[in-house]
């Protein structure tokens, strides 16, 4: 009888943590929605602008514009980036051999300017 009262509440327990889990989720998610912030992929690592751009259309997403970037700073969602090099790839081109980057060390769109697309950055994508 003991035995069967134990695996009741381990059941209760998963069923109920699987509920908070979903609940979560979905309150992420909707909160995301709202603010207009879009999903970014996982870090893809440091490439240049070329790779980065034929990266991200491999994967059916697209590099993100310098106010997309901004957005996930002001919501915190660059904390856990890779802060060593912190300058992100955009799909923003300035020149035919310049594109502008993202710093996520100062989280200000208007920091940013245009580096060569030969040089390489850190890269992570969006659903479009």
């Amino acid at each position: 009888m003991s035995v069967f009262r134990g695996e009741m509440k381990q059941i209760t327990f998963i069923v109920i943590t699987s509920i908070i889990t979903a609940d979560l989720l979905s309150a992420l998610n909707s909160r995301k929605k709202k603010e207009n912030i879009p999903i970014f992929s996982e870090y893809l690592g440091q490439m240049n602008w070329y790779d980065a751009n034929a990266t991200c259309r491999s994967m059916k997403m697209k590099l993100p514009v310098r106010e997309d970037l901004e957005r996930a700073y002001n919501a915190g969602i660059t904390r856990g980036w890779n802060q060593e090099n912190f300058l992100y790839w955009t799909s923003e081109e300035s020149r035919a051999e310049e594109a502008y980057y993202f710093s996520i060390f100062t989280g200000n769109m208007r920091d940013s300017c245009c580096i060569p697309k030969s040089e390489v950055w850190n890269v992570r994508c969006i659903r479009f």
